[in-house]
């Protein structure tokens, strides 16, 4: 077999690697909280805590582009969320 052949196939076997591990990953973390579609795509949204009235404030968290959802989550929902309804997205 020539040489580009045989890096065809490497490339085509860590497709494939890639794609299963994927499944394999998404599968174990399947994601909480609800998804909500918006115009132009879908966001994940969590909420935890609770509204003590219908006109109590909510705290909204945004990661951003180099974060996720789940460092918001650990790192302040919790405490926020004993006093006001906490939306993470």
């Amino acid at each position: 077999m020539s040489l580009p052949v045989w890096i065809l196939a490497a490339l085509a076997l860590l497709a494939l690697v890639t794609w299963l591990a994927r499944l394999v990953l998404e599968r174990r973390h399947r994601p909480h909280g609800r998804f909500v579609d918006v115009a132009g795509g879908r966001l994940h949204v969590v909420e935890v805590g609770a509204a003590r009235g219908p006109h109590d404030p909510a705290v909204v968290l945004i990661h951003g582009a180099s974060g996720n959802l789940k460092d918001m989550e650990i790192a302040l929902a919790g405490r926020l969320a004993e006093r006001w309804r906490v939306v993470l997205i």
